[in-house]
């Protein structure tokens, strides 16, 4: 059978970064994994509908043996490490035993480490970390990273890493946002983006004041996020941008509330497009375009490689 997807050039609209709704919940908890499959190809099949390319992520063993069955599946890419809030339930799990996942993802990650929503020893956060940073240099891997309340030691970590690195939804200080910047990382820009920039676009494009003299870095809550944006906004180059949404859940999370209609996927990298391409004083499908270039090189492939890895039905790389 042929498939009637194509990647059209004039609709690609890239989520670097997206957890399927139906795993937001499961990590240590019995479901229906037949009821769990239902929900992920309802998704993925209305993720492809809307044009939008997705990287999805796999935070545990579990997680990427549940995503192995969508290996077929157009307009997905797959990254695989494990996430700071599992590292010490898969600590003493043998390289070995994960070496298929990490040699046939596309990017290793989300990896990292997080001193702000979890409570797993730092040292054990730290250790696993290292071994996941490793193991991405030997096999030649992007890496997507979670800094979460850690920027400055992973930004430290990081001095002299060969591979591409993109750092997932960026929310810490000014100081390690220049580090990473030195290091030429990549970031995503997360789905609170346009909501948190509203009305300041012009005034972006105009300039900004400094923001190392505004105080952002002891600033918090609201106003904090708002001018850390802006910040970033100015300060990170176009070839090193990423949308992402994170999934639906931090969607309805990012936006106070306590669930999100599907379609807001699209709805929020459009509008995150939007908010960016006005700030750097671009159209939104040129923007488009530069973001599919931005990950054809962080990803390391060709152009027409990764075109036909995203449409090619026959795919079997998982």
């Amino acid at each position: 059978m042929t498939s009637e997807w194509k990647l059209d050039r004039r609709m690609r609209l890239l989520d670097m970064h997206a957890h399927l709704f139906c795993m937001a919940d499961r990590n240590g908890k019995t479901t229906d994994e037949n009821m769990l499959r239902t929900m992920a190809e309802w998704e993925i099949t209305l993720r492809r509908e809307m044009g939008v390319i997705t990287f999805l992520s796999s935070g545990t063993p579990w997680e990427w043996k549940f995503m192995r069955q969508f290996a077929r599946s157009e307009s997905l890419l797959f990254s695989f490490g494990i996430h700071p809030w599992y590292a010490e339930q898969y600590m003493a799990v043998e390289q070995r035993d994960l070496e298929d996942a990490y040699r046939m993802c596309d990017a290793v990650g989300e990896i990292g480490m997080d001193c702000v929503w979890c409570e797993i020893p730092l040292s054990v956060q730290r250790a696993v970390l290292e071994r996941q940073l490793q193991i991405a240099a030997d096999l030649k891997k992007p890496v997507i990273l979670h800094t979460k309340g850690m920027e400055a030691e992973i930004s430290d970590m990081l001095q002299g890493f060969p591979e591409p690195v993109c750092v997932h939804w960026y929310s810490g200080d000014l100081k390690s946002l220049e580090k990473f910047l030195e290091q030429d990382c990549y970031f995503t820009l997360g789905p609170d983006l346009a909501g948190s920039v509203a009305g300041e676009e012009k005034r972006l494009v105009n300039g900004l004041e400094d923001a190392e003299n505004s105080g952002l870095s002891v600033w918090s809550g609201e106003r904090a996020g708002r001018e850390l944006y802006q910040y970033m906004l100015r300060e990170i180059p176009v070839n090193r941008l990423f949308v992402e949404t994170d999934g639906v859940s931090a969607i309805a999370w990012a936006n106070g509330q306590e669930d999100a209609e599907f379609q807001e996927i699209q709805k929020v990298l459009d509008r995150n497009i939007d908010c960016i391409a006005a700030v750097k004083k671009m159209q939104g499908d040129e923007l488009r375009e530069r973001m599919w270039k931005n990950l054809i090189k962080f990803l390391g492939k060709s152009e027409k490689g990764l075109e036909e890895e995203l449409q090619s039905e026959a795919r079997m790389r998982l």
